[in-house]
């Protein structure tokens, strides 16, 4: 068995079909009568793939998504690779401050709203999939620079959390248009980085 290179990084199973993410590229399992192989998804090439993770926005839709640091690769059912950017119908204006920070350390569903995607490093992203299109329908870019949201997770309340090396942000998105963002770090309690 043979054919893909660098670390591993993330491992998932995806219509029927076993992806593996590297520090070179996303691969998948190709197994025939004559053996298997892993074969380079060829859309993404050798970029660093941080994460893989199944989104599920329907009973009968699902997507694998791969996080990049340049970008979100979007696969589908049938195996057709985009990049989220280009699946968005609403994108910011060009002269908005990082419009394609489609990336991040992790990707988030919504626990309420199945449809419903977060992303983003030095801001927060929420994208929906809504009647076979991706909208953004949140943009929140009121973090300090050298906060990177690493880690992220959805609280019983609905406060989005997300985490950089030594500060966590609070973010209320209950309504999108208006949402704050309180951070914390070791004057909250927190240990020193």
């Amino acid at each position: 068995m043979s054919g893909f290179e660098g670390f591993i990084t993330d491992i998932k199973t995806f219509n029927d079909r076993l992806f593996i993410s590297t520090f070179e590229g996303l691969y998948y399992k190709n197994s025939t009568s004559t053996g298997t192989e892993f074969i380079q998804v060829p859309v993404i090439g050798a970029e660093i793939i941080r994460q893989l993770f199944l989104f599920h926005p329907t009973r009968n839709r699902s997507f694998l998504l791969a996080s990049t640091e340049n970008g979100i690769y979007v696969v589908d059912q049938q195996m057709n690779v985009t990049r989220m950017e280009n699946l968005v119908i609403n994108p910011p204006e060009k002269e908005h401050k990082g419009m394609w920070e489609y990336s991040g350390w992790s990707l988030l569903q919504d626990p309420e709203h199945q449809n419903r995607l977060f992303t983003g490093e030095s801001q927060l992203v929420g994208l929906e999939y809504s009647r076979g299109r991706w909208e953004e329908f949140m943009r929140v870019d009121k973090l300090p620079e050298h906060v990177q949201l690493q880690k992220k997770c959805i609280d019983k309340y609905g406060y989005f959390w997300g985490s950089s090396e030594s500060m966590l942000a609070r973010i209320d998105i209950e309504h999108p248009a208006l949402a704050t963002v309180k951070l914390m770090d070791q004057s909250q309690g927190l240990p020193s980085g």
